[in-house]
């Protein structure tokens, strides 16, 4: 075969590349479209709407409140009387110095630490001292000292 009758099929096969190109661009942006359209939406329905929450809080574990400390599995939820009996503690004293002794992220450490103060909506003449210690253990623990 020569050139000249290998000629046709090349441009066929060429032709058929470019068509396969644009196809394939002209879905890639449609997708694209589409996808930011529907991302747009989905915010809006998440802004209008309570969602379902993927973070489940756990009952406290162990607690010794003569010890000043209770322990908990990842993320803690706390009963009003629990938070009554801390804070009552807590009220009298000028500085405190809570420590989260946890494995997990300090990002997670962080949160928890956050959570506990807003449940303890601390009066602001209390000079709070935070802190985070890596342990090994599976617990995290929350505890605090009272100057």
């Amino acid at each position: 075969m020569n050139d000249d009758t290998l000629a046709p099929f090349v441009d066929a096969l060429s032709s058929a590349l470019i068509m396969m190109v644009l196809v394939s661009i002209f879905f890639m942006l449609q997708t694209a479209t589409s996808l930011n359209s529907a991302a747009k939406q989905t915010s809006l329905n998440d802004f209008q709407e309570n969602k379902y929450n993927p973070i489940v809080y756990h009952d406290v574990m162990r607690s010794n409140l003569d010890e000043h400390q209770f322990e908990y599995l990842v993320n803690f939820k706390l009963e009003q009387s629990f938070i009554d009996k801390i804070k009552s503690q807590l009220l009298d004293a000028k500085k405190i110095k809570i420590t989260i002794y946890s494995r997990d992220d300090i990002k997670k450490s962080t949160v928890n630490l956050i959570r506990l103060l807003k449940y303890l909506q601390l009066p602001p003449h209390i000079k709070v001292e935070t802190s985070m210690q890596p342990t090994t253990n599976v617990l995290s623990k929350v505890q605090w000292e009272i100057d």
